[in-house]
């Protein structure tokens, strides 16, 4: 495995409390990495403190910075275009890596070059339900076996604790959607659309923390559909460009968006429901609609998406009517 090198990605944004644990994690895994260190326009002191942890391991990284805060998108883009590894691997500057878990994760790489590795995590911090690894040690190969995994939601879609085959983000012309909420959410869809393989590690390499307020209001279920309705735009535009928008399979991925757009309004209740429906029919074109209308093999699935060929007034009662 020692041919192989690792990039490490880690935007780092007022994160002063946290961000030196999350360095030694780092430094202590006996890999070939190179640690890339996004400065995502701190104004504590970040930074400083990531200097001095590698000041005093004898160790370098690669430091980016390009003035101000633009979110962890445009700093984990940033980060993948310094890039130099085979694979590459994203981390928030809060968690910590698990001893080994570098070695966990790279050793299936010595028989085979999967376009993914995903390991297992421990969550700490606020209780909260959270997406879980539901798959057994081994490999995953062919891209519908992956994206029916993906649809069972048998993999979670935060974007840490995997590597990545960075030729295979760069030739696909994967990224994060800068501005949106949930990002990791559209960049797992886009990879699981065009993955070919894929490899389970069925250990825990990772430390997620769950800080802050876990308490969703009125305003963040009004973002979070507003994020949800661009992804699905852009997840039809990425299909369409790829030409893959005509799988069942894919056409599912981009419904669950909708779903997820339309589940959030409907909390905010009845009049919002019908406007987000109105703006997610207006945003996507109308052969997509079509599409998912007849993308269904089940009687009762085929009847739920009726609405979808429905003029837009009459599939806005209709999808309420079936979805409430």
């Amino acid at each position: 495995m020692n041919d192989l090198l690792i990039s490490v990605i880690v935007p780092v944004y007022n994160v002063q409390d946290y961000i030196a644990a999350c360095i030694r994690s780092i430094l202590a895994q006996n890999v070939n990495m190179e640690l890339i260190i996004v400065d995502d326009g701190s104004t504590d002191g970040s930074m400083a403190i990531v200097r001095e942890k590698l000041s005093l391991a004898g160790r370098e990284a690669k430091f980016v910075s390009y003035g101000g805060n633009r979110g962890v998108s445009a700093a984990r883009n940033a980060g993948l275009l310094q890039a130099e590894g085979d694979y590459v691997f994203f981390m928030d500057s809060d968690d910590i890596l698990l001893p080994d878990a570098m070695q966990a994760l790279s050793a299936p790489l010595g028989n085979y070059r999967y376009d993914m590795v995903i390991g297992d995590y421990l969550r700490a911090g606020e209780p909260r339900n959270l997406p879980l690894l539901n798959m057994e040690e081994g490999a995953l190969l062919g891209n519908d076996a992956i994206v029916w995994s993906y649809l069972r939601k048998e993999w979670y879609q935060m974007v840490w604790n995997k590597l990545f085959r960075t030729d295979f983000l760069r030739d696909s012309r994967i990224s994060f959607p800068e501005g949106a909420v949930h990002e990791d959410e559209l960049f797992s869809a886009e990879t699981a659309c065009l993955l070919e393989s894929m490899y389970v590690v069925k250990k825990e390499t990772y430390r997620y923390y769950i800080r802050g307020n876990s308490i969703v209001t009125g305003s963040l279920y009004r973002k979070r559909a507003e994020s949800f309705r661009v992804m699905a735009g852009l997840l039809e535009t990425f299909m369409r460009e790829r030409s893959i928008r005509y799988k069942y399979s894919s056409v599912r991925i981009c419904r669950r968006f909708f779903n997820v757009a339309m589940g959030c309004a409907i909390q905010q209740g009845r009049e919002a429901a019908l406007e987000e429906y109105r703006a997610l029919r207006t945003a996507l074109p109308r052969n997509w609609f079509i599409l998912a209308a007849v993308s269904s093999f089940r009687i009762k699935e085929m009847k739920r998406n009726m609405h979808y060929l429905l003029p837009m007034e009459a599939g806005a009662r209709y999808y309420l009517k079936n979805n409430s």
